[in-house]
């Protein structure tokens, strides 16, 4: 596992498959893409000359969402039935904006493939069984994003769904107030928080592939529980109830600070905060509350 824990602590192992040109030309396609589409989404398509077709990310936080996916693409996986990874050829940053370059699978998205609902679920659980499997392959320091970088995570629980700052367990525990649930916050799991139909292609063969990991991080396994039932989303919630999962009082708890947190704001804007200005913060609303 030498090999998987220098992906997530040196930045040089992240792929670079691409010459400078290839760089040039992909910066140049997105330049010439209009502003406007740039909001609407953060992904286009390229065929660069003698490549495979290439699906590019772009944003802010994608050279993590690069480490993040390599590492799975590395990790082994030993059952037909094991989900995919899309391959990463390379990320880089240019003009102050990042990209992320990654193989284009040929392949429908759960939501598109023409199957039923359930059918769906039970192809996303088994993906997010595996990814949930694959805890002990982190090396025990990570916490929060797995890649290089103290980067914030991403998860459904703050507003917008971008944390403020890195945390690690005991920062986290003091930022959302609920000393409570200290006991609950000294495991720690694989975390997808965005668990959507649209996340997951389904191949030949029914191959299920993983696309999306700007929101796969390691967290207490309560963060699971509340992005599988405390985000009102139906398909999440169906693909918790598969893998045996339950509400619980705890991710309740949890349910009810993300509440209090987006109601301060409880996004990256709290960065220019101290963790004492957002406890104080915290703590005001749940007095006016009660």
């Amino acid at each position: 596992m030498l090999g998987l824990a220098c992906i997530i602590s040196d930045p040089s192992t992240l792929p670079h498959d691409l010459v400078e040109h290839e760089r040039e030309a992909i910066v140049a396609h997105f330049n010439a893409i209009p502003m406007d589409a740039h909001a609407r989404s953060r992904i286009f398509e390229l065929h660069l000359p003698g490549r495979p077709p290439f699906i590019i990310k772009h944003g802010s936080d994608v050279l993590n969402e690069a480490y993040t996916q390599h590492f799975f693409y590395r990790l082994p996986r030993n059952d037909p039935l094991d989900p995919h990874i899309p391959r990463v050829f390379d990320a880089f940053s240019a003009d102050d904006y990042c990209f992320l370059v990654m193989e284009k699978i040929l392949a429908p998205t759960l939501k598109d493939s023409g199957i039923s609902e359930e059918e769906a679920v039970g192809h996303a659980a088994r993906a997010v069984k595996w990814l949930l499997d694959q805890t002990p392959s982190v090396p025990a320091s990570v916490f929060g994003r797995i890649s290089p970088s103290d980067d914030p995570v991403w998860h459904r629980f703050f507003k917008d769904h971008e944390a403020p700052r890195a945390f690690d367990p005991d920062m986290l525990l003091k930022y959302i107030d609920k000393t409570q649930l200290e006991a609950s916050f000294k495991a720690r799991s694989i975390c997808h928080s965005d668990i959507r139909d649209e996340n997951f292609l389904l191949g030949e063969g029914k191959t299920v592939w993983i696309i999306d990991f700007q929101h796969v991080s390691v967290l207490p396994p309560v963060f699971l529980t509340f992005a599988f039932f405390n985000t009102g989303q139906r398909f999440a919630s169906a693909v918790g109830g598969r893998l045996g999962y339950r509400p619980s009082a705890v991710s309740d708890a949890i349910g009810k600070a993300s509440s209090l947190v987006r109601q301060c704001g409880g996004n990256a804007s709290l960065a220019r905060q101290s963790s004492v200005e957002i406890s104080v913060a915290l703590r005001g609303r749940l007095s006016h509350q009660g």
